[in-house]
């Protein structure tokens, strides 16, 4: 759980860093859309176009386990469902965070192997006494969150949601970086940036998807264009990195 102390620390470091004092304010998506091809450089488009200050935006919850609160962005909701057969109340997981937003109730946890097995061993605090955990949940939100990625890796947007990697271009241009190999090379420019090993086991299904589907070499190295449309892409990425234990 220290790192995710740490990691709000740097999340506030990258806010001051970066943009001041300036917030995401309540401007709809289209709008937003519209100012960012007007005026890319915006504040407002900066802000909505970073991952990590949208992250940092989210609404705050608290978690049931280490009874603190943290962006929900950064935390695993849980809703309670009701087995018709046996009539047993079961902890469900929300693994899109798109889905955490507003007012809505559910039963919060840090988005942390750790944390969740501490839950399997120890729920009854958390769901107060409401509801039965199943065993391998840790197991089953990771899969469910990588069908989630692979999911939304397959819709044809545009912009597209990778690239190859452009040597050349600065770190501004790059949500984060996908490596297939793992001795791929990156330019010291982009170093700075996330940076997700698909050549993993836990990410073979997004890295086969981009193999298959896609038809991108075992050894390229693919970005994540830095744009509004990717912002929740990049999310999902770097929530998935949060759950294995990783920096992000």
């Amino acid at each position: 759980m220290q790192h995710f102390e740490r990691t709000i620390q740097q999340l506030q470091c990258a806010w001051r860093r970066g943009k001041g004092t300036t917030a995401i304010q309540t401007v709809s998506k289209p709008c937003l859309t519209l100012l960012e091809k007007q005026d890319p450089a915006h504040p407002l488009v900066r802000a909505a176009a970073d991952p990590l200050s949208v992250i940092r935006q989210s609404p705050k919850r608290h978690c049931g386990f280490t009874r603190k609160k943290y962006p929900n962005y950064m935390m695993m909701r849980f809703e309670l469902a009701q087995d018709p057969e046996s009539g047993k109340v079961w902890a469900s997981p929300t693994v899109d965070h798109l889905r955490h937003g507003g007012r809505e109730f559910g039963y919060y946890t840090l988005l942390d192997a750790s944390v969740l097995e501490k839950v399997q061993k120890k729920h009854g605090g958390v769901f107060r006494g409401r509801a039965q955990y199943p065993a391998g949940m840790t197991t089953f939100v990771r899969e469910q969150m990588m069908d989630s990625i692979v999911q939304h890796a397959q819709q044809g947007l545009h912009p597209p949601l990778f690239i190859p990697l452009d040597a050349h271009a600065s770190s501004e241009s790059y949500q984060c970086l996908l490596t297939m190999h793992p001795e791929a090379f990156i330019p010291t420019a982009l170093r700075g940036l996330p940076c997700y090993p698909l050549h993993q086991h836990a990410w073979e299904p997004l890295k086969d998807h981009l193999l298959d589907e896609r038809h991108y070499r075992n050894d390229v190295v693919l970005g994540v264009p830095k744009a509004i449309s990717s912002v929740d892409f990049a999310i999902r990425l770097w929530r998935f990195q949060r759950l294995l234990g990783g920096n992000g």
